[in-house]
């Protein structure tokens, strides 16, 4: 079972490399980036990179297949408003 300072909610956090390298540092041992992910998947690469500026932080409604979302996880995500931040 997890500790609450164990749980850290990605929907609380800005995920930039600072605040990742600060999480790490802090000795938790997860840092939830999913939804990141799925929004960017590159996302690890251009934080690594130093290339934060670059990270996609909205979902873009059109990229399913660019983003090779499975369908059923593809319709939960659009089906829940609130669960991803989405670009207009």
């Amino acid at each position: 079972m997890w500790t609450e300072d164990e749980l850290v909610e990605y929907e609380q956090l800005k995920f930039q490399r600072e605040d990742a390298m600060k999480a790490m540092e802090s000795g938790v041992p997860l840092i939830a980036i999913g939804r990141e992910l799925i929004i960017d998947p590159d996302w690890v690469e251009k934080v690594q990179n130093g290339r934060e500026d670059e990270i996609e932080t909205k979902l873009d409604l059109r990229a399913q297949e660019r983003l090779v979302v499975p369908t059923p996880l593809w319709q939960a995500i659009v089906s829940r408003p609130d669960w991803f931040p989405v670009a207009e």
